[in-house]
């Protein structure tokens, strides 16, 4: 479904960008509207456009024995499908809608021209390939080393961020326990299980609107602990 004109004053990948420049790769991409589930990119696909998300959330996962394993989420401001930009190789992950979306695919072609003639541009990508390096490298370790209820207080510690109103990092809203087990390559049950745990130590409350961590520094020292001994 195709969607009414947007621009990309809320990417930040080209917020350094005069405005001219930034309309000129505009014009060269496609917007189009998906409803919440819908999937926008499959893993093996053969396409290499970069998406670039102006309204709404997207999901990476990857399915892995019949199990799906959450990547990451993707928001407003933030693009996905750069690798297969970069590589020519076929997608590495699924990405679906949790929300309705509203997106713009950029050829590689004028993804790759704009990280060569750009600069910054090519800098903050370079930036974001780190950080998603170094974000699979700490869970493929968290994976082997450590046990679940260290990987799910890992994952909490992960998903927080401080609040506006109050001294807690919190997470909202608040996963399910089974999106927490996707993320930790655990099932539900046991999610459940170790969560009351942390619940009922006071480390960890819930309420509809969000998890809230009471002490991050003593769920970090936990963490540290198992990590290093």
């Amino acid at each position: 479904m195709q969607s009414r004109r947007a621009d990309f004053s809320t990417i930040k990948l080209f917020s350094s960008l005069n405005e001219q420049d930034r309309q000129a790769i505009e014009r060269q991409c496609k917007w189009r509207s998906y409803r919440p589930h819908e999937v926008i990119i499959d893993t093996l696909d053969a396409g290499s456009s970069v998406y670039f998300v102006i309204r709404g959330k997207v999901r990476a996962s990857i399915c892995i024995a019949a199990q799906a394993s959450i990547m990451r989420d993707i928001s407003a401001g933030e693009y996905f499908g750069e690798v297969a930009a970069i590589d020519n190789r076929p997608r590495s992950a699924d990405i679906h809608c949790l929300t309705d979306v509203l997106v713009a695919s950029m050829p590689a072609k004028v993804f790759l021209n704009a990280f060569h003639t750009h600069p910054t541009v090519a800098m903050q990508v370079l930036t974001s390939l780190t950080d998603l390096v170094r974000t699979l490298t700490d869970r493929v370790n968290e994976t082997s080393a450590l046990a679940m209820k260290h990987r799910l207080v890992a994952e909490l510690l992960r998903l927080s961020r401080p609040s506006r109103s109050t001294n807690l990092h919190v997470i909202t809203p608040p996963p399910t326990h089974t999106e927490l087990a996707a993320r930790i390559g655990s099932h539900r049950e046991a999610v459940t299980r170790e969560l009351n745990v942390l619940i009922r130590n006071g480390l960890v409350t819930r309420n509809r609107g969000a998890f809230l961590l009471t002490d991050r520094n003593k769920l970090q020292l936990y963490l540290d602990k198992a990590l290093h001994g």
